[in-house]
């Protein structure tokens, strides 16, 4: 296995993780966010695509808890729309 699907596995375990914290331990899944995000970011590094990122997540998608944890998905990533360059 090859370092990038390994991160690639990671991140899913850990974004698995994230979504099993319950909305009750709201601090506990702010961190957890936070981590998810910084691993999100550095996977860029390894060469991960953004379409890889969103399997991750949009195998998961469903299981969103709350209002509030879907608004903090960017619009256009929910609904889907490709932003075109200037």
């Amino acid at each position: 296995m090859n370092n990038k699907q390994a991160f690639v596995d990671l991140l899913s375990e850990e974004y698995q993780q994230h979504l099993a914290i319950p909305a009750t331990q709201s601090h506990k899944k702010r961190e957890s966010k936070q981590f998810i995000r910084g691993l999100m970011t550095a996977s860029r590094l390894l060469g991960v695509s953004f379409d890889e990122l969103s399997e991750v997540v949009g195998c998961q998608s469903n299981q969103v808890s709350s209002n509030e944890d879907m608004l903090e998905v960017p619009t256009y990533i929910r609904e889907n729309i490709e932003i075109e360059s200037l």
